[in-house]
């Protein structure tokens, strides 16, 4: 009896270990097209060179369209024209090679307390996941180990992930290109 038990708990694990997540199988699938999709917002795109970054931005400062964010870290957009409420996007690209691999985001609203429900995270979350899906197509709601659940929505090689960030009342969202190996743009970011 003891040896049925032990069998049934390996087919058990090699099934689970044998089967792709839904999210797994999302990206194969896009990959296997061989399309790039390169996009990410406004002229910034993945693969862009580092110089040509920068001086994107410094162009866009200076019409006002972007600004210098907190500590001259990140870059800063209003996007209360956007959102439904006054807000802020940051983000700063993760470079691999001198080339944006990654653009990590994250939107605040600007009002946000602990007493002001309707600007909760999970309100900005609705706002985020409704913008992006006008700018890149609908997400879908996948599970996730270390988040309990992200939106994602894979075009080719383009990733672009959603989720509340932990404690800080913020959303995160990061664009990826998926052809970059992970490894490289975790070391870079």
């Amino acid at each position: 009896m003891r040896y049925l038990y032990s069998l049934f708990l390996v087919v058990i694990v090699c099934i689970t270990c044998q089967s792709e997540s839904d999210y797994q199988r999302l990206v194969r699938k896009e990959l296997a097209k061989g399309i790039r999709v390169d996009e990410v917002y406004l002229d910034i795109y993945l693969g862009m060179p580092q110089q040509e970054f920068y001086d994107y931005c410094w162009e866009m400062n200076r019409e006002n369209k972007m600004q210098q964010g907190p500590s001259n870290m990140t870059v800063q957009v209003d996007m209360s024209d956007t959102l439904r409420h006054p807000s802020k996007m940051f983000f700063y690209p993760t470079f691999v090679d001198g080339k944006i691999a990654s653009v990590p985001m994250s939107f605040s609203y600007d009002a946000w307390a602990p007493w002001n429900k309707q600007l909760a995270t999970d309100s900005l979350l609705v706002d985020v996941v409704d913008a992006l899906g006008r700018w890149y197509g609908e997400l879908e709601r996948m599970g996730d180990s270390e988040r309990g659940y992200v939106y994602v929505r894979v075009d080719g090689n383009r990733q672009v992930k959603v989720f509340k960030q932990a404690l800080k009342n913020q959303v995160k969202v990061v664009i990826s290109d998926l052809t970059v190996d992970k490894a490289k743009r975790e070391a870079a970011g």
